[in-house]
């Protein structure tokens, strides 16, 4: 008997055995292409690693140009997505740019700060789950008189935050669901409070009157909407919850405007006024959800032009502070004519480092228009990381 229980336990051993070899030996034929070896560029492992240096933006035009990822001037790219282009349904999503994006990241070893931005991009699919939606007349870029349109969610409404938060989610699964990706993130914006693009900020123009574009008071618009200071800050640190939660070793990026200029001046009563102070509570609350891992941008870096007191403030108190450059840089008219001055855009870098620039984001066009400042940029980034 005792023969006889040896025997069956060597034949259960052997196959146990062979069972293993030929498993090892099937995933060394069948090899997973994808980005594991490849270096991940915040050094891997679970590390929080601050955003520094130079970063390339993803526009509106789509994915970024090749020699972006191939410039040993960057450190990263920003990478900038509209809701309703990769979540299509509600249960139905296209992350064919987004994974086309990460994997040229990943593979040039540069670092990532992402963002989705909801607001006039949020899904037409939304509005039919109970979002009510309202609609801006907005004068473009210093009131130039051309107009646009477009339509907002209520964003403190139940259904809208929940739909938000599943996005969110719905993210975090797909980024994590690929070696490396979350890795390569330093810096995540996914406020969910937008107008048009990813500034923490609303519309908020009253009775802009330029040759054939009239806005209205937008102030109204939201009044009667039921918007008060107050669902700023609170639907905010319901979203900041969940972005936390997802994204737990990488910062979390506040993008802002000049204080005037984010939000309606609508009162805690309902009433329209001309001062709000939800820009001063945004960025005290940001500071007491994320005190070790925030970071707070100003969208609008000029050569000569003053830098908002709330970027000191803020690197102060121990928060990573940047910088994006102004709208002038996105398609400079002087590349047409290859006429552009290297000085002018190292201006505007300079005054970036004298105002706490921890990093700068800039456009790709940029890159072809001032290469000398870009290598210059690049340079006083080493000196500081020595």
């Amino acid at each position: 008997m005792k023969k006889k229980s040896l025997f069956i336990y060597t034949l259960l051993l052997l196959q146990f055995s062979c069972g293993v070899q030929k498993k090892s030996s099937n995933a060394e034929a069948n090899p997973v292409k994808s980005n594991q070896g490849v270096p991940a560029p915040n050094g891997g492992g679970n590390k929080l690693v601050k955003p520094t240096g130079l970063y390339v933006k993803r526009g509106n035009t789509g994915n970024l140009p090749d020699y972006v990822y191939a410039s040993p001037d960057i450190d990263g790219v920003f990478l900038k997505y509209d809701w309703d282009k990769i979540q299509t349904g509600e249960n139905k999503f296209d992350w064919s740019d987004f994974d086309s994006d990460f994997d040229k990241a990943i593979q040039h070893g540069k670092k990532i700060e992402l963002c989705v931005v909801a607001g006039a991009f949020c899904p037409e699919w939304v509005y039919g789950k109970g979002v009510e939606k309202l609609h801006f007349i907005e004068a473009t870029r210093n009131f130039y008189g051309k107009c646009e349109e477009y339509d907002v969610p209520v964003f403190w409404s139940e259904p809208f935050k929940t739909l938000w938060k599943n996005f969110i989610g719905s993210l975090a699964e797909h980024i994590n669901s690929k070696p490396g990706y979350m890795d390569a993130i330093t810096l995540v914006k996914l406020s969910g409070i937008n107008s048009r693009s990813e500034e923490t900020k609303l519309p908020q123009q009253m009775n802009v009157d330029k040759e054939n574009c009239h806005t209205g008071d937008h102030r109204a618009i939201w009044a009667k909407a039921g918007f008060r200071p107050a669902l700023v800050v609170s639907t905010w640190n319901e979203f900041a919850d969940v972005i936390g939660e997802k994204f737990p070793n990488s910062y979390i990026g506040l993008a802002m405007v000049m204080p005037k200029t984010g939000f309606p001046d609508v009162d805690d009563d309902g009433k329209l006024s001309d001062h709000n102070n939800i820009h001063e509570k945004m960025l005290d609350a940001a500071i007491k959800k994320f005190p070790n891992r925030l970071a707070v941008n100003f969208t609008a870096l000029k050569a000569n032009g003053g830098t908002p007191p709330f970027i000191k403030e803020m690197h102060d108190k121990g928060v990573v502070t940047g910088y994006q450059l102004y709208g002038q840089f996105i398609n400079p008219p002087c590349l047409k004519n290859n006429t552009c001055d290297d000085n002018e855009l190292k201006d505007a870098f300079n005054n970036g480092f004298r105002n706490n620039a921890d990093f700068i984001e800039v456009f790709f066009n940029t890159l072809k228009a001032y290469p000398g400042a870009i290598r210059y940029a690049k340079a006083e980034y080493k000196k500081v990381s020595k």
